[in-house]
């Protein structure tokens, strides 16, 4: 860098945490869990649990046990907060779209998420990140009733 610059550093997290929730809103759309469970019932066996597991995994499982660098720890943040959204309550005035499959199935990953969040490393910073996590599911379950 050079003098004169001021403080306009690329904002690479913020871009990178736009591409994630545009990435993954679409794959957790309460549509897309619909169409699921309807094309179970003309040949799809590819089904809503295994739909979500997947995406837990694929969102987790690779950090288990590590540290938990940045980028994911947004991406596993957001996933969480829409767990607990597709788990939350409905009423007349704010509908939870979600289809009971769906949302029973978001609580069961996210007390998967809980038993995933064993970390024995020394990154504060993952430590924090696994607290909070288990911060948004607490909450999300005082939520649901």
């Amino acid at each position: 860098r050079g003098f004169n610059v001021g403080n306009d550093a690329p904002p690479v997290h913020r871009v990178v945490e736009i591409l994630q929730k545009e990435a993954l809103r679409p794959m957790m759309y309460y549509v897309m869990m619909e169409r699921i469970l309807d094309s179970q019932h003309y040949g799809n066996d590819y089904e809503l649990d295994e739909y979500i597991r997947d995406l837990t995994n694929a969102i987790f499982k690779q950090d288990n046990g590590e540290e938990v660098n940045s980028f994911r720890q947004y991406l596993q943040v957001l996933y969480t907060k829409q767990l607990g959204n597709m788990s939350g309550p409905s009423s007349m005035f704010a509908p939870n779209r979600y289809p009971y499959q769906a949302r029973s199935l978001a609580v069961g990953e996210m007390n998967h998420i809980k038993e995933l969040l064993d970390y024995n490393g020394h990154d504060a910073a993952t430590q924090a990140h696994y607290d909070y996590l288990r911060a948004i599911i607490k909450t999300a379950f005082r939520h649901m009733q």
